[in-house]
């Protein structure tokens, strides 16, 4: 199944578009979480970051989308030293594409889901139940077995 396209602006990299087909032939890690500066959120994003070389060299790109103010995720981000794309979903148009987004009236936010792509562009595992400590670990075991063509 191909995944819903987007468009959205890098607060990491001065304002730099990101795409959903810029990553093609590489496997593209989707991730959007709640709140920032949640234990949670902490060590999700922390243990990405640490284990961000293992996914580079499973050929992979690790992009956050965050809803809300970008100027907060930002801060949020420089504080935990975080090195991956920062992606400002402002009007939250992606999260609800990816059947993440809820509200409480009136803050917004995004489930706590990951979406691992294949490099051919189409979804390969949709993760809605995230373990923050284990997620890059499965991501890299998904894209292994994936690569030789075993399901997960």
């Amino acid at each position: 199944m191909p995944p819903p396209l987007f468009e959205l602006t890098d607060q990491h990299q001065h304002g730099q578009l990101h795409r959903l087909g810029e990553s093609a032939r590489r496997w593209l890690l989707l991730y959007l979480n709640p709140k920032d500066d949640t234990p949670v959120t902490t060590v999700e994003a922390c243990r990405l970051c640490d284990d961000e070389s293992h996914l580079r060299g499973r050929r992979a790109t690790l992009l956050r989308v965050i809803l809300g103010n970008p100027r907060g995720h930002a801060r949020f981000t420089a504080r935990q030293n975080l090195p991956h794309a920062l992606l400002a979903d402002v009007d939250g148009a992606t999260a609800c594409a990816y059947g993440s987004h809820f509200a409480l009236d009136p803050p917004h936010y995004a489930h706590r889901h990951s979406l691992l792509i294949y490099p051919q562009g189409r979804i390969a595992r949709i993760d809605r139940k995230v373990t923050p400590l284990h997620r890059c670990a499965q991501v890299i075991d998904d894209s292994k077995s994936l690569s030789t063509g075993n399901r997960v």
